[in-house]
């Protein structure tokens, strides 16, 4: 645990994160809510791709929380908090496929959170693939949090 602590304070935007009194049983709680967010998209009308995109990044990003909070870590209050969790996910602890992903659905995020007139529309397929890339890291932040706990 206390490596994986270390990888983030090392890294190179480690001022972007700030210290908490949080644990295991912390990171445990914010990835079940990133479960229970995952599940919400999955059962939306399909739509409403918005909502879909919507909720399936901030299930993204609470699953990051989660292996933060775990070693005692959260990204810092906004603004800009939201990049942060983008660049995090460039870290070798989150190699899986499904990161990959996260800056684009953070773009289309903000086009449907920010939404002006000319703002695209949120097509039904970037709402399915948002949907696939958000199980992958849900699941591999869940691997995480559960490798810490060996």
């Amino acid at each position: 645990m206390e490596t994986l602590r270390n990888s983030f304070l090392d890294w190179e935007y480690a001022r972007e994160l700030e210290t908490v009194s949080s644990g295991i049983a912390d990171g445990r709680l914010q990835i079940e809510l990133a479960e229970r967010h995952l599940l919400t998209a999955s059962q939306i009308n399909r739509a409403d791709c918005d909502a879909i995109l919507q909720i399936s990044y901030a299930a993204a990003r609470k699953s990051l929380q989660a292996v933060l909070s775990c070693v005692g870590l959260r990204v810092k209050q906004p603004p800009g908090n939201h990049w942060t969790f983008v660049k995090l996910v460039r870290l070798p602890t989150f190699a899986s496929d499904g990161w990959n992903d996260l800056a684009w659905i953070r773009l289309r995020r903000n086009d449907a959170e920010y939404f002006t007139i000319n703002s695209p529309s949120i097509a039904a397929q970037e709402a399915e693939d948002a949907l696939v890339a958000e199980r992958l890291m849900v699941a591999d932040a869940r691997r995480i949090i559960e490798q810490l706990r060996k």
